[in-house]
């Protein structure tokens, strides 16, 4: 304890009261592991500090941060080169080699360490109960003995790195289940199009920005003719597989800027943000006829699958709300059914 008291004193110990506050304030995942590292390589004399993670066969390693910059990606080392960090991986104890000139396991990369420079490495595994999660490199520029308040140094920071890469880890698998849930939420699972309840919120989303930004907003509102006979006929199950597939041809047919979503039933809804009735019209059209041209799989269905489509726009007269909206694009549909079907109608608003 004493040493470690006397070390604290010390610019690297000062360093180390710094990492550890920084790593309590950052969660992501390599943020933190870039700070440890750059921490390091400014405290110590190094050519490079780095932290690599090796895969469970112990074949490849990734370079997942290095001090010279935030934005490496995970870059493959094969082991093969690398002895030391196989021998620091499988024995669970840090590897020091302090002249790689004169080391035996070193001798075939000769040539490689004089092209950078390198003189001494230390290898120190990243350790979790019995788990190496990593390890922190050092590879230093000059043969040299680590004082005992270095190898100290590392040690520790050893010890954080570890617990910020538990941590991180299970910040993020954390932050891609929520985002998993809130997709789901979102999510109508039949035909993996947007629910009822997320086009609400989108729609007052959308809405919104035609207001602030003197925008059109255009809503299709579109009904699968004669489904119901459809279920009656094959059966429901055969009905389900059918209403994929139409959401598929949809998806398929519309704009990436479109929204679609399941609107209760054989009903879909789809916004259009920026496009006036024309444009929402000639895009209903095409979705129109794909649907209707689209192959559904069954040899003996000898009934077209065809849509009913109603299209509304605002700005428009009587549509000055969202609820307007719909319901002059949910008339509009009214009025494709009553003419026959497989048609698409705007809305009109009567006197």
């Amino acid at each position: 304890m004493d040493d470690v008291s006397n070390a604290l004193q010390s610019d690297h110990w000062q360093g180390l009261l710094q990492i550890a506050n920084h790593l309590f304030q950052v969660r992501r995942f390599n943020e933190a592991l870039y700070h440890v590292v750059r921490e390091v390589a400014s405290r110590m004399e190094v050519l490079r500090c780095s932290i690599i993670f090796v895969d469970d066969r112990k074949e490849i390693a990734y370079v997942v941060a290095t001090h010279e910059t935030s934005e490496i990606k995970r870059i493959p080392l094969d082991l093969k080169k690398y002895p030391e960090i196989v021998q620091a991986v499988h024995a669970k104890e840090p590897v020091f080699i302090p002249n790689v000139s004169q080391d035996v396991m070193m001798a075939p990369f000769q040539g490689v360490f004089r092209q950078i420079s390198l003189q001494s490495v230390l290898v120190h595994p990243l350790i979790q109960g019995e788990k190496v999660l990593g390890n922190l490199i050092l590879k230093i520029s000059s043969p040299r003995v680590l004082t005992h308040q270095e190898l100290q140094f590392v040690v520790w920071v050893s010890r954080l790195a570890s617990s910020a890469i538990r941590n991180a880890h299970h910040y993020e698998t954390l932050l891609e289940e929520r985002d998993q849930l809130e997709r789901l939420a979102m999510i109508d699972f039949l035909t993996d199009t947007y629910n009822h309840r997320y086009f609400n919120a989108r729609l007052e989303e959308e809405f919104n920005r035609a207001i602030r930004y003197n925008l059109s907003l255009s809503a299709i509102l579109l009904d699968i003719d004669d489904f119901k006979w459809v279920n009656d006929t094959y059966g429901h199950r055969r009905g389900d597989t059918i209403l994929r597939e139409v959401a598929s041809v949809i998806k398929g047919t519309i704009r990436k800027t479109d929204f679609l979503a399941r609107y209760g039933g054989e009903e879909f809804v789809i916004l259009l943000p920026q496009t006036d009735l024309a444009g929402a019209y000639q895009e209903g059209e095409r979705i129109r006829q794909a649907v209707r041209n689209h192959s559904y799989g069954e040899t003996n269905q000898t009934k077209r699958i065809t849509l009913s489509l109603g299209v509304a726009t605002f700005p428009g007269r009587k549509i000055t709300t969202t609820d307007d909206l719909i319901r002059a694009a949910d008339t509009a549909l009214y009025q494709a059914k009553r003419l026959g079907k497989d048609r698409i109608e705007a809305f009109a608003p009567s006197e």
